[in-house]
């Protein structure tokens, strides 16, 4: 009833001497954590749960509000820890799943954060912020794809989410960014391949336009194909990004 009232004070005390009188009743060992919290005597609490869990190894809101406090204190392992049991012994409440996630995501365990942010989306596909703390994880193994997919579902259910529109734009381009990148990768390959096609260069130079080697590239495959005119035009571009190569001079020089 005190904590009802949110007396607080109150209540630790009488929960207190409730373990004095009976100390091996789990409740009041919670009870008085719960007070102790509200007095924002965190490390307090973390004991009184401790000795809740102690007396009932399965009582899933003593593991709960444990690692709701241990969070409180940036206690991360072993907050994850508490929600780990937590979720043992009760799987589907979704707060105790997504919360796990955020504490994973913390810790940087971003593969773990994963499969515990689906596992909260499917007991409440309504909740935005398990699809934006998704999106970051999937953000962070540069995922992109599924860090897009996941904050549009955001998008879908709650669009104001702070910084949402930012962090989905700069997943688009990077994704963007990570397929030029490919691209790039593969016409090397081609060109590797296929020295003499003059095409392969031009669409390469379209990804990248400063590249140097390129320009010397096309110009050797052009004076190849007796294209002089064309080669010496390609030669002192190349030249342009690199003044004074020693090398793209003497191959100027040879035209």
């Amino acid at each position: 009833m005190l904590l009802k009232l949110e007396r607080w004070e109150e209540a630790a005390a009488a929960y207190r001497k409730a373990t004095e009188l009976n100390p091996d009743f789990s409740w009041s060992h919670n009870y008085l954590a719960d007070a102790l919290v509200k007095l924002e005597r965190l490390d307090e609490a973390v004991e009184a749960y401790q000795r809740s869990i102690e007396l009932n190894p399965d009582h899933f809101w003593a593991h709960n509000n444990l690692a709701e406090t241990l969070v409180k204190l940036e206690r991360w392992e072993e907050a994850i820890a508490a929600y780990q049991r937590a979720n043992e012994i009760n799987p589907n409440f979704f707060w105790s799943q997504s919360k796990l996630g955020d504490a994973l995501l913390e810790m940087e365990r971003w593969e773990e954060a994963i499969a515990v942010y689906r596992r909260a989306a499917e007991l409440d596909r309504d909740f935005a912020w398990t699809y934006y703390n998704l999106g970051t994880a999937f953000e962070k193994l540069k995922r992109w794809d599924e860090s897009i997919a996941s904050y549009r579902c955001a998008a879908e259910i709650q669009p104001d989410l702070p910084w949402l529109s930012q962090k989905l734009a700069d997943a688009l381009r990077m994704r963007s960014q990570w397929d030029l990148k490919d691209a790039m990768g593969l016409y090397r390959k081609a060109i590797q391949d296929n020295p003499d096609d003059v095409q392969l260069y031009h669409k390469a130079l379209e990804i990248a336009p400063n590249d140097a080697d390129l320009y010397v590239g096309l110009a050797d495959a052009l004076m190849r194909q007796n294209w002089a005119d064309g080669a010496i035009v390609f030669y002192q571009m190349a030249l342009q990004v690199k003044p004074g190569d020693r090398e793209i001079v003497d191959r100027l020089e040879r035209c």
